[in-house]
């Protein structure tokens, strides 16, 4: 067993002059970084020791502060977030930490390394936690940088107080609801891989249809019961039958499917996907989340693209954000017209509103189709719109080359063949995205709904409408419904605007605790999981 070192003499405890040791390690950081991926965030680690006069920050006494087990057990847990502990030093900081209360760490030098090291890592950490860990411009998205999460002031007061470096690392993740419910299905899972448990196999072609008896019935019961689709207290069955048929549809909807009941290929395929692919997806829905910056509006509209799904959110009088409406959409078509992933603001609500068809689909579409068929212009109840604003209803050679070359464009009027419907809820961006009516009603029965040019159809708009214009003096049920039985535009201003969130993942958290696994629409989570390093279980 190595003697111990003795501790540094009076002498060498903190005074309000710089600590030289700690200049020194200091002086190294940018180029041999302590922590993976450190080099960026050194200027910062740099201010936060200026702020506190080039001393230790984790010391009292040059014996650990009270926050530093708080700090070590965080890092030791950074898989909890799909985070690795690896990358904030969690071992080596251990080991040293242990070292300094034993004494046996060797002296001044030493103990300022592992002072930066910390600083460090908690920086990295916070930044990961706040910002997520890929490049946002990797993966689709149009995002405003998140605020400071805290000064240098902030970090440092945090490394001498316990109680304030919870506040910031509690203000570091995010606060979507559903985050919070992903970390709890995540530990679930973890729970699973390490315990080795995995799905059973099926007999390629295997297909279980009510009625059916087989020795398959009782693996497919089991593997159900530890997903949580069934009770576990269910019987073992040998018939594909009641609960078990129940069973199926339940997850049939989790995972994006058609709820038939029937166990066919597709069904006992995600049956089948192994427990620490499951984990990666929730790792890469909580990277994704992190990506958002914090919404702290009173009301804001979240849809999710690969779940063809709406929530608008309203926060109650105790300060928590509560779905009030969830509605089906439909999203851009996978590989044509791709729905972005971005945020905007609400408004403006148009009731019968006028669709101007945008440039690239009266280019590539309305111009030759009405070249083959003039009539088409009055049927769809479309017209020629020039710069001035003169408006022409004659299909002519000229109008037709003025609009493929831009200097005339098509707009449909109000009406019931209207693309947009009977509402248009308006967010300025520079893709000409929004959300709208559809007098195409019938696709919102299909499971998968990727059918549009890029805008966003919502089945339940009036709902939605009503909820943008609540706060609006003179916009009530009444209003509305007069609005939508006339045939002549009307535009309601939102103010405040409402946040409006398009993002993308596919393991969705339900309040009851149960995750909803969806199909990569888009195959944003394969480009993800390419840059992302590998998902850790029980660090």
């Amino acid at each position: 067993m190595p003697a111990a070192r003795s501790q540094p003499s009076a002498s060498l405890q903190p005074q309000p002059s710089p600590d030289p040791a700690v200049a020194s390690v200091l002086a190294t950081v940018q180029a041999a970084p302590m922590v993976p991926r450190g080099a960026p965030l050194a200027a910062r680690l740099q201010a936060v020791y200026r702020e506190n006069r080039g001393r230790l920050l984790w010391a009292e006494g040059y014996r650990p502060g009270a926050a530093v087990p708080l700090l070590h057990a965080v890092l030791a847990a950074a898989s909890r977030h799909g985070l690795d502990p690896a990358e904030y030093r969690s071992e080596w900081i251990a080991g040293e930490l242990a070292a300094w209360r034993d004494g046996r760490i060797d002296g001044p030098q030493a103990i300022a390394r592992l002072d930066v090291t910390m600083t460090l890592a908690l920086l990295r950490y916070l930044s990961d936690l706040r910002d997520g860990r890929a490049a946002q411009r990797q993966i689709s998205g149009t995002w405003q940088p998140a605020p400071a999460l805290s000064s240098e002031a902030m970090l440092a007061a945090a490394a001498r107080d316990a109680d304030a470096l919870r506040r910031l690392l509690d203000r570091a993740a995010p606060g979507y609801p559903d985050y919070h419910r992903l970390l709890q299905a995540r530990s679930r899972l973890e729970a699973m891989v390490v315990a080795g448990r995995e799905p059973p196999r099926f007999p390629p072609g295997t297909t279980l249809r009510a009625g059916d008896r087989s020795p398959l019935v009782a693996a497919l019961a089991a593997r159900l019961a530890e997903l949580g689709d069934l009770a576990a207290s269910a019987s073992t069955p040998d018939v594909y039958e009641d609960e078990v048929v129940e069973a199926v549809r339940r997850f049939q909807r989790r995972h994006g499917l058609a709820d038939d009941g029937v166990a066919g290929p597709a069904t006992l395929a995600a049956v089948q996907v192994p427990n620490r692919a499951r984990l990666r997806q929730v790792d890469l829905a909580l990277e994704r989340l992190r990506w958002l910056p914090p919404i702290t509006a009173d009301r804001v509209i979240a849809i999710n693209i690969p779940d063809f799904r709406l929530w608008a959110y309203d926060r109650t009088d105790d300060g928590r954000v509560r779905a009030v409406l969830e509605s089906n959409v439909v999203v851009g078509r996978q590989g044509r017209t791709p729905t972005p992933v971005f945020i905007a603001q609400l408004n403006a609500v148009d009731f019968n509103p006028y669709w101007n068809v945008p440039y690239s689909i009266a280019r590539g579409e309305t111009v030759p189709r009405l070249r083959r068929d003039p009539a088409y212009l009055e049927r769809e109840g479309m017209e020629f719109v020039a710069a001035d604003g003169t408006v022409s209803r004659q299909v002519t050679a000229a109008n037709l080359d003025a609009v493929a070359q831009g200097r005339m464009r098509i707009r449909q009027r109000p009406g019931p063949r209207n693309a947009l419907g009977k509402v248009k809820l308006t967010m300025p961006n520079t893709m000409n995205i929004y959300l709208h009516d559809t007098p195409s009603r019938g696709l919102f029965a299909q499971t998968r709904r990727d059918f549009s040019h890029g805008c966003i159809r919502v089945e339940k708009v009036v709902e939605l409408a009503t909820f943008a214009l609540s706060r609006q003096a003179g916009w009530d049920a009444r209003s509305i419904d007069a609005a939508l039985q006339g045939s002549d535009l009307r535009v309601a201003r939102v103010a405040p605007a409402i946040p409006v969130v398009v993002f993308y993942t596919t393991a969705v958290a339900g309040e009851d605790g149960m995750i909803r696994f969806l199909p990569d629409l888009y195959g944003f989570d394969r480009k993800l999981d390419a840059v992302m390093p590998p998902s850790v279980v029980g660090g």
